[in-house]
């Protein structure tokens, strides 16, 4: 897959990403009188914005390549959005859209963590099966 990458599993679209743009977010926002988290406050931005990586111009050593930045935009917002950060692991529904940092896999020498998503398969309305 690439990077960032929309995907699909039955019908839900997932996005990722793999640059830590929720500490880049909440180190570049400053917030006055907000009565939310700042760490929500990003999320929020990621979701309106409609881009994997809202941070222009971001940290040099962020992995981004800035030539191919309209390919980190989407169209539709996906329902679950992964981005691990090295900021406390969250999981929330924000707008419609669940969006989870699983955290790090690997911490420098040790053993970071991870999200299990289970997706279950559809169920069709028992009046609506066997119908074409």
């Amino acid at each position: 897959m690439g990077n960032p990458q929309t995907f699909k599993v039955n019908d839900i679209t997932f996005g990722t990403v793999n640059a830590d743009v929720i500490k880049e977010l909440i180190l570049s926002t400053v917030i006055k009188n907000v009565q939310m988290p700042k760490i929500e406050v990003a999320w929020r931005s990621l979701l309106e914005q409609k881009t994997y990586f809202p941070v222009y111009p971001g940290n040099p050593s962020t992995p981004i390549e800035w030539t191919q930045y309209r390919s980190m935009m989407y169209e539709e917002t996906p329902d679950v959005l992964l981005i691990p950060s090295d900021l406390m692991l969250f999981a929330k529904n924000i707008e419609g859209c669940i969006c989870v940092n699983p955290g790090m896999l690997v911490k420098g020498q040790a053993a970071g963590s991870y999200a299990n998503i289970t997706v279950n398969p559809m169920s069709m309305r028992q009046d609506l099966q066997g119908k074409d």
